[in-house]
């Protein structure tokens, strides 16, 4: 089992002081949970119907539906896998919610489906509690889990199967708590660091998985990187791009069909000829919703060139959710490939 440690987590947590004169809520009382300690998490639930939750007897088992609306060569497919620690549902929760227990009384999972997939929240009630959740996933053998600047993918051959975004925790009084992944023969476990003296319970921890789109390039990396910093909306395909590459913090006045995607840049990495990638990251103007991003990323998948974009959507939206806006997202990015594959 090979160890990989977490840098900073690709999504924003807002995090509230909780329960320093009173004691938390049940551990089944999600909601409250949540609401104390990660109020903007709870308020991304969705009410998509994506998510499909079943019990075993030693396991949940969770099922994502696939984007079958979406381009189906350029999007990652729906997945299943299970919640180890778990077997046993609390109860249903109004604002979408699953929430289950098993053996160990100090630990619930909260399943909860986002606009981008689903979250599995770890909820630990104090420090007697496992360090250890495994998630095994229903992937063909010899999947790997691969690290990215901004997040990790599930990669199985040519096929992009999903993002893993990358791990956080936090304890009751908002400070992070020290997380990593590993990955064995199709195995994600979160290691959660509960050592420390000044740890406030309960500590949510978060693994969250989200679809994908890919497209083959022709270009390396480095040649595309070139091309878009000659001229950036000569290739990226959305009205009020600027000419020139954006600097860090540069506002983008974006538009796609009279709607509001306006984003700030945030960054770009670049690793040699073979990688290169930048993120946006949504204004409070966005239709997404603040907190929102998508990342860029020009890499190689079993050694074919592939242009990757990975959306993170923070606001709960039915027209958002809807096959439409998926489909719409789906071939813009296309196009952003022709248009470097053509140069």
């Amino acid at each position: 089992m090979v160890p990989i440690v977490a840098a900073l987590s690709l999504v924003g947590v807002s995090v509230n002081p909780a329960y320093a004169d009173e004691l938390p809520p049940s551990l089944d009382d999600a909601a409250a949970i949540l609401g104390e300690v990660v109020p903007d998490v709870l308020d991304e639930t969705s009410d998509a119907d994506h998510i499909q939750v079943d019990l075993t007897s030693d396991a949940a088992a969770v099922e994502v539906a696939g984007q079958s609306d979406a381009a189906p060569d350029t999007v990652s497919p729906g997945i299943s896998f299970s919640i180890d620690y778990v077997s046993e549902q609390a109860e249903t929760e109004e604002d979408g919610l699953t929430v289950l227990r098993g053996q160990d009384d100090t630990v619930a999972a909260y399943v909860q489906p986002t606009g981008f997939g689903v979250r599995v929240l770890t909820a630990i009630s104090d420090s007697t509690a496992p360090t250890s959740y495994d998630y095994t996933f229903d992937v063909p053998e010899n999947t790997q889990l691969v690290e990215s600047e901004y997040a990790y993918y599930l990669e199985s051959g040519d096929d992009l199967l999903g993002t893993v975004y990358k791990p956080w925790a936090t304890d009751a009084q908002g400070n992070s708590v020290p997380t990593t992944y590993s990955w064995s023969e199709g195995t994600l476990t979160q290691h959660v660091d509960l050592t420390s003296p000044g740890i406030e319970f309960p500590v949510i921890a978060d693994p969250a998985w989200g679809y994908t789109y890919y497209y083959s390039v022709t270009k390396t990396a480095a040649q595309n990187k070139a091309l878009l910093k000659k001229c950036f909306n000569c290739y990226f395909p959305v009205e009020g791009a600027p000419k020139a590459f954006p600097a860090a913090g540069k506002l983008l006045p974006l538009r796609v069909a009279g709607l509001n995607f306006e984003c700030k840049f945030k960054s770009e990495f670049t690793s040699g000829t073979s990688y290169f990638g930048f993120q946006f990251d949504a204004t409070k103007n966005h239709v997404d919703g603040l907190g929102s991003n998508i990342i860029f990323e020009f890499r190689t998948i079993n050694g074919k060139k592939n242009l990757v974009v990975s959306a993170y959507i923070a606001n709960d939206s039915k027209w958002i959710n809807n096959g439409y806006y998926r489909l719409g997202a789906a071939l813009n990015w296309q196009n952003f490939a022709k248009n470097l594959n053509n140069a």
